[in-house]
């Protein structure tokens, strides 16, 4: 039996464990010809202290990815596993509410079930704070947690970044001695993990999370759109390997050049199925979502509420959906820096701003909505997405970032609206909530669609492949302050001695975006 705490704000959910935790059990041997002849052998990993196969934790995820992609790349004798993995990250997956923090946590609850030693570093308290109490857990499913000094960025309030750079996270990684050096990226963090991968030997392992140059030209500072893409290029340059969320960011990095294509690779996806399921329908939250009538309708937004979202194009499809469904009522879950202005743009509508939700409320608000509305154009992944889907809550979204790579362009299990195209998704609107049976078949075709994607499928992934891939490519790279030095190289020759051309073509990327 499980035991699930969880909340939601800021464009992510996250829940903990307690107790013993039931897992599937997949067994199988991977059986393949090589130099004419027939080897069996199992790429495992250990989940409740049992060998677990990856060809048959990957049978869910069949049609998500092309097959010859799926298959695990081990060709050698004796390539392994990793058994000891630090992960760096950055804001806290424990204390801040965001949209990788569910992938985090569950990265480091399945590598411990499947018997792989954790070392988890994350800021902690700022240094500006008097009080020295601390703020992360002691460990996490068994994996140690070390705090460092933090500080919060000025134009996001609460989020906590860290340069992590100090004698205590090297002495507690020297001493750990990982296989594999995991960090979030982009952040103040990559500069310090980059440092220790050269100083100890170790590889590294960068995971993309949040698209930059989306958000400098979201947030006014187009000037800096080109200076994003020369960093995200350093840093990623310097890594043994690098997982983006999606398809759609994997092929815009291949085309700005990152990296070797090689070394870039999709973390898959997945959700829990049992915490954001249907059965948490509840009429009662309905009709407190729809101000108190039982029949009314709800439009909902879960997530992070920042400029980043394109929130405001809400409130013309609310508008016009309300034409013909005069009690539409509109529903915002989460919390941000726009929160105010929100409240001011959307007064005089029926509009309600829930804040953080936690728990069972989350699933029943999540469960109770009628459509979920993503305008955002911004999503390396889009996690809200995946959780309404598996509610079989249909899902009307900008076709922009990685929302695509979730819900397809079908229209079989999702809807996708021109980004910016109010008239457009304001047509989707009306077609699902004008039929309830239209909204029924959608929203379950798409939990169908997602029902596929666990875990554990995906930890293991990253475990027996993409972290063997890191392993083997730092074991073929030339000496590492040799890359260091052209990666810095590479980065001023971005930033100041490319083509006029290039700059163009840069500055017409940035008006796009």
């Amino acid at each position: 039996m499980r035991g699930v705490g969880r909340e939601r704000g800021l464009g992510g959910v996250a829940w903990g464990t307690s107790g013993a935790t039931s897992s599937r059990v997949c067994r199988s041997l991977t059986t393949r010809r090589r130099c004419g002849r027939t080897h069996s052998r199992s790429n495992v990993g250990r989940v409740g202290g049992q060998r677990v196969t990856l060809a048959a934790s990957m049978e869910r995820l069949e049609g998500e990815v092309p097959a010859e992609s799926t298959a695990p790349r081990f060709e050698e004798e004796g390539e392994k596993a990793p058994k000891k993995v630090a992960i760096l990250v950055e804001p806290s997956p424990f204390t801040y509410v965001c949209g990788y923090q569910n992938r985090f946590r569950n990265l480091i609850r399945c590598l411990k079930e499947a018997g792989t030693e954790v070392l988890v570093v994350t800021p902690g308290r700022l240094v500006t704070e008097v009080d020295s109490e601390r703020k992360e857990p002691l460990e996490y499913h068994g994996a140690k947690v070390v705090e460092t000094l933090g500080f919060e960025l000025p134009w996001y309030e609460k989020l906590h970044m860290s340069f992590a750079l100090s004698p205590k996270v090297l002495k507690e990684i020297k001493t750990f001695q990982p296989d594999v050096i995991h960090c979030s990226s982009p952040g103040f963090m990559v500069w310090a993990s980059i440092l220790y991968s050269k100083m100890l030997k170790i590889p590294l392992l960068l995971s993309y999370h949040t698209h930059i140059p989306k958000y400098v030209s979201n947030y006014g500072m187009s000037f800096l759109y080109k200076f994003s893409w020369a960093l995200i290029r350093c840093w990623h340059s310097l890594a043994d390997m690098t997982l983006v969320t999606s398809n759609v960011i994997l092929n815009e990095f291949k085309q700005q050049n990152v990296a070797a294509h090689e070394k870039m690779s999709v973390w898959r996806k997945a959700v829990d199925t049992e915490i954001f399921n249907p059965k948490h329908r509840c009429e009662e939250t309905r009709t407190k979502l729809c101000g108190g009538n039982p029949k009314g309708k709800v439009l909902m937004y879960v997530g992070r509420l920042g400029s980043e979202k394109n929130l405001e194009l809400i409130k013309p499809i609310l508008e016009n959906v309300r034409e013909k469904h005069p009690d539409t009522h509109l529903v915002f879950v989460g919390d941000g820096p726009v929160k105010e202005e929100l409240k001011e743009l959307f007064k005089g509508t029926p509009t309600t701003f829930t804040g953080l939700l936690r728990g069972e409320e989350l699933s029943r608000v999540y469960a109770s909505a009628d459509i979920f509305v993503m305008p955002s154009e911004s999503e390396t992944l889009g996690f809200v997405v995946l959780e309404a889907m598996a509610s079989s809550v249909p899902v009307v979204a900008a076709q922009a970032g990685g929302v695509p790579d979730i819900i397809g362009t079908c229209g079989k299990y999702g809807l996708l609206f021109e980004p910016g195209n109010a008239e457009m998704a304001s047509e989707y609107v009306d077609n699902l909530l004008a039929s309830s049976e239209a909204r029924e078949e959608l929203g379950k075709m798409g939990r169908s669609k997602v029902s596929q994607w666990d875990w554990t499928a995906s930890t293991l992934h990253v475990l027996n492949d993409q972290y063997v891939s890191c392993i083997k490519n730092f074991q073929q790279k030339a000496l590492a302050w040799v890359s260091f030095l052209m990666a810095v190289k590479r980065m001023l020759w971005d930033l100041f001695l490319s083509s006029d051309e290039k700059g163009d073509n840069s500055s017409a990327n940035a008006a796009a975006a």
